[in-house]
Parts: structure tokens; sequence; C-alpha cells
């Protein structure tokens, strides 16, 4: 919530018998920016709570408590816990648990250490937010009665006095300053609520505790009026430069009373220009931010996707031209492609000069074998023969090696008529119409048709 801040504010001037300094008039003041800050209790008590673990003194117990004794375990079979226990006899202690938390004089549970994550780090913005907060706070009278202040005869909130009242030394001119603007009734209630603290604190250098009373601002560097108002209880003084949480909202409550014009002098106002870090983007996402850093990385992308539509472009057509229907007529001239590219290779072939092996290769050998109506081992003795008259030219002899007909088909088999017309119909593309010339082969003799040519 916002306060309900009024444009102007009015100086309270000090009486000339309380200062011989004192010749202010009474005159208003434009309330600050900083009194019409939003109230954020919330943001408050956090940053309070946080800042107020900062003067912790570190505290742990001492590592030997709870273990200075001999104590071992009964183990199991004497229907006992498996605690550890005193050892000896002959007294109380001994057979009793030991070192557990759960036993007397034990070692507590999870015993403390020095090195434990006693102070806290706060944002510098949310410190700040919480201090305006708090000094928007004191500027609503509700605020200010609702924490427990006595400002019924307070003239106006916040109260403001003039520059003169840093001049004052004593503190009885102090306290009668005080009763002037009406602030007294709660530094005298402060002063009436001094007790004795409950718990151990009262061993501990702490044992008077009061209530809060006014917070004097002053923006003076050395100013006198540290001393003078110092030494009345519930009243403290803040230098407008060093202004704490901790006093401007004591226990994280809004709404303390503050003294001071030094407050609307010194803060600046509002800041209504938020200037925020620039989000930074990621060029490998961002093409706008790329071109910035490399000019070329327009071209470059451009030529990619050009490149990758004709990628996507060929495979189609490689696929459309696959997946198309072939013709009668273009399966006819590709299997005369391949006829032709094989006659080719047969009259390029380094076997042309053999005489016997070109008229093989040359003759419709394949479609002679394809054709035969039996097994094809039936010709394995014509073949075995041309084997051994390749070996013989090879060689360059004249006699023929043995023949190893083991492998070959009985002369029944190689006599039935099938197989007779058979290996004439393969003889006549291989040896022509030289019919002698197989027999000299047959004789293991080699013809001069089947030497090698020099």
């Amino acid at each position: 919530m916002a306060a309900a801040a009024r444009p102007l504010v009015s100086v309270q001037p000090l009486p000339a018998s309380l200062n011989d300094m004192a010749t202010d008039s009474v005159t208003t003041v434009a309330l600050p920016d900083v009194m019409k800050a939003s109230i954020r209790p919330d943001i408050v008590n956090f940053v309070h709570s946080n800042i107020s673990k900062n003067s912790r003194q570190p505290y742990a117990v001492s590592k030997k408590a709870g273990h200075q004794t001999s104590a071992e375990s009964w183990g199991t079979g004497r229907a006992v816990s498996r605690i550890p226990r005193v050892s000896g006899g002959g007294t109380h202690r001994a057979g009793q648990g030991a070192f557990g938390n759960m036993c007397r004089g034990g070692r507590m549970f999870a015993p403390t250490k020095t090195w434990r994550r006693w102070h806290r780090k706060i944002n510098v913005n949310q410190k700040r937010y919480a201090v305006v907060s708090a000094i928007a706070a004191s500027a609503v009278p509700s605020l200010v009665m609702a924490r427990g202040h006595r400002v019924e005869s307070v003239p106006e909130m916040p109260l403001v006095i003039s520059d003169s009242a840093e001049s004052i030394e004593k503190t009885s001119t102090a306290i009668k300053v005080l009763k002037e603007i009406g602030a007294y009734p709660d530094a005298e209630k402060a002063k009436d609520s001094q007790a004795i603290r409950a718990g151990k604190g009262k061993m501990r250098n702490r044992r008077y505790i009061s209530r809060k009373g006014p917070l004097i601002v002053y923006g003076t560097e050395g100013a006198k009026l540290v001393k003078a108002f110092r030494n009345i209880p519930g009243v403290e003084v803040a230098n407008v430069e060093r202004l704490n949480l901790l006093r401007l909202a004591p226990g994280g409550h809004l709404g303390r009373i503050i003294n001071s014009d030094e407050v609307q002098s010194v803060v600046n106002p509002i800041k209504k220009e938020v200037k925020r870090a620039p989000l930074k983007k990621n060029p490998l996402k961002n093409l706008n931010v790329m071109l910035k850093l490399n000019p070329y990385a327009k071209t470059a992308r451009r030529m990619a996707l050009l490149a990758e539509a004709e990628r996507v472009k060929a495979k189609k057509e490689k696929l459309d031209r696959k997946r198309k229907p072939v013709s009668k007529e273009e399966l006819a001239a590709a299997k005369a492609a391949g006829k032709a590219w094989y006659k080719t290779m047969i009259s390029d072939s380094d076997y042309t000069e053999f005489e016997n092996f070109t008229k093989w290769l040359g003759g419709d050998v394949g479609y002679c074998v394809a054709s035969l109506p039996i097994p094809f081992f039936y010709f394995a003795r014509e073949l075995n023969v041309m084997y051994y008259e390749f070996v013989a030219l090879g060689l360059d002899e004249d006699d023929m090696p043995e023949i190893n007909e083991e492998t070959l088909p009985d002369e029944e088999a190689m006599a039935r008529l099938g197989v007779v017309e058979a290996v004439e119909k393969f003889k006549l593309p291989v040896y022509g119409d030289n019919d002698d010339e197989e027999s000299a082969i047959g004789n293991g003799k080699a013809s001069n048709a089947s030497k090698k040519h020099i």
C-alpha cells in the first residue's frame, strides 16, 4: 500500500529559550517522494530477519561432550539394547547407557559446529527497498500508533524539526526539545518499560530490556546533538547517510517515529526511469543477432537453403525415374546394348591370340549350354579335354597331359542318344567343321591349329 502523504510538511521551530541559535520560523517543505513509496511489510520483515543474523557469534558444544567415558556395547544375546554401556561395577553408573543422544550424560543429536553458515547475503535493491518502506511507514500515523508509540501530542507526521537542533549539547535541553515537539511521552513510555530479561540472557550481559522510543535522524557529521540525546532511555540517533533498517523498523515492524528534516533534504527522489539489463540473445537461434556478428551469415544461409532445395529436387527426380515403369522397347534396347558391350569386351580381351579360345568365346556357347535339356555334368569330359588343351597351349607343349577321368560320367551314360546329340551340338560352335581336331585331342595330341601362335 502507498502512504497517504501530503504534498507539504511543516518544519517545527525551536523556541529561543531552548537554543540561542534558533532563528528559524515556521516554514513548510515539499514532502519528498520517498515518503510516497510503497510500503512492503514482507520485504521489510525478510531483510530485517536476514540482517539481524549477521551479528551472531558462532557457538558450538565441545567435541568431547558425551564421549568422555569408556563404554562398549554388550552385543546381542543378553536381552538388552545394543547401546554402548559404561564398563566396571560397584556403582550405579556401571552398566548405564552412554554416548547416545537418548542416554543420560550422552552427547546431543547432531552436535553444533562453529562452521555453520551464520551470515546471510541480501540483495542491495532489497535492502534499499526495505529502508524506503520503513521511512514511508513513519509518515503514516496509524502505523506509528499501531506499533505502540505515543504520538497523541505530536503536531504532525512525519515530525520535522529545524536544523538548529543539531547544536544542542545538554541532555536537559534535549529533554525540553522533546517535550516541546510532543515526542517526550514516547520517551517516557520507553523509560518506564525497562524490565529484567526472561531467560539466560540476564546472565550474558544483556540483563535489561525496554521498548523503543523516538529515532532522531540528523545530517551533519559530528553534530553535538548525538551526545545530548544518547543518554535518554529509548531515544536513538542515526545519521541520514547511514540509516539502518534495524533501527528504522525494530523487530521487522514498520512505523517507528522519526524526527528529522534531513531525511527530506538528503534522500534521492524516486527513479522513474528503470534501466534493465538487455536480454542476451543466442546468435544461433536469432538471425538478427547473428547478422550483427557475421554479415555473411545471410548469404551463407541462402546458399545452404538453395543447395538443400537442389538436393531434394535431384533426389525426387531420381526416385521418379526408378519408380517409372520401363516399356518393352526400352528393355529390348538395354538388352541389345548389353550384348554389344559383351561382344566389344570379348574382341578387346587379351585372349584373342588363342584361336580355339576365340572361337569358343565368339560362338553362341552360352545359348547352347542354356538350351541343353540335360544336366551340365554330362559335358564334363568335353570341358575337361578343352581345359587340358588350354594347359598345353599355355605351357607351349606338343603333348597333352594325362587326363584324369575320375569325375567323368560312365560310358553308358555318355552313350545315351540325348547325350550324344547334345555333345555334338556343343562341339559345333567350339571346333567348327574340323572334326579331325577332336580326334587328335581325344588321342592326347594337339594339332597345329591348337598350338600357340607365336
